[in-house]
């Protein structure tokens, strides 16, 4: 039979080999944490850069539509103006007829003036 000598050295070595295991224990289990956050974390951030990817393909796609909305609201906007222009021309030109009208008349009335300031004084 053993001693109580005996039994409290097993008892230490019992201990000592249990503390062993459950620092090992410990230190796997630390390990195995660590390397369960670095594979979230990277798994995460796959998702964001995927989800960051999507929200920038989406906001191109709006943009471009909204740019080819842009353009179909301008195209009778621009028909329009290049109407006034056109109007405009004929404006200016019509004016233009009109200056020369007036020109010649305003020469052909001097040209009286002077023939009758002549014949008045002859």
């Amino acid at each position: 039979m053993l001693d109580n000598k005996d039994l409290s050295k097993i008892e230490k070595a019992l201990e000592k080999y249990l503390d062993a295991k459950l620092s090992s224990s410990e230190k796997r289990l630390d390990l195995k944490l660590r390397e369960t956050k670095i594979s979230l974390a990277e798994e995460f951030e796959h998702v964001l850069e995927s989800k960051a990817a999507k929200i920038s393909h989406e906001f191109n796609l709006d943009l471009l539509r909204a740019r080819q909305d842009f353009k179909l609201q301008l195209k009778p906007i621009n028909r329009h103006l290049a109407k006034m222009s056109k109007d405009i021309e004929l404006i200016i030109s019509f004016f233009d007829k009109q200056a020369l009208d007036h020109e010649s008349r305003i020469g052909r009335i001097e040209e009286v003036l002077n023939l009758k300031s002549s014949a008045s004084k002859s």
